[in-house]
């Protein structure tokens, strides 16, 4: 959405799962809070990056946020100090929000056409924020209903037919 909003780059189309960012009322959620502050992202993080059987891992913090089980092993994995300030950097470089850099210059229809993609399962989203910046982008909106945050391996073909419906029809167009 950020090239697409602020660069003369010349793009067909776009998609966006996480649109509510992009609204001007949007808040972060808990877990956005804490990475954004320092020391205590970088504390938080840090105690998930124990192998102690007895503290909590990242994957253990990311699963009532709708990770599945399957891949917070896959993340606890690979969760290292790398990781850890690649999450650090991402959160940091968008407070208080997206709209707040980025979103003023994102004020109208978008120069192509868009797909909003609204996983209501996700804890951490805002659906009715995700219709309001697609109406006013006039983008379209495809719920994925009970999908979370993680849509893309909890149900790859339920999000790739929507990626693919989307796509036909601006063949058709």
């Amino acid at each position: 959405m950020r090239v697409v909003s602020a660069y003369d780059v010349p793009v067909r189309s776009w998609v966006s799962d996480v649109a509510h960012g992009w609204h001007p009322d949007y808040r972060w959620h808990e877990a956005a809070v804490i990475f954004q502050q320092s020391p205590q992202g970088e504390e938080l993080l840090a105690s998930l990056r124990t192998d102690s059987p007895d503290s909590p891992s990242f994957g253990d913090f990311l699963r009532p946020r709708g990770m599945s089980a399957e891949l917070a092993t896959e993340v606890d994995a690979v969760h290292d100090e790398v990781m850890s300030a690649a999450v650090l950097a991402l959160y940091r470089s968008a407070r208080p929000h997206l709209h707040a850099d980025w979103g003023r210059e994102f004020d109208g229809p978008a120069p192509a056409p868009g797909l909003v993609l609204v996983p209501t399962g996700d804890l951490m989203a805002r659906p009715a924020l995700d219709h309001e910046v697609a109406a006013r982008l006039g983008a379209r909106t495809e719920e994925l209903d009970g999908l979370t945050h993680y849509w893309m391996v909890q149900d790859p073909d339920r999000g790739a037919e929507a990626l693919e419906r989307f796509w036909a029809a601006r063949a058709s167009a």
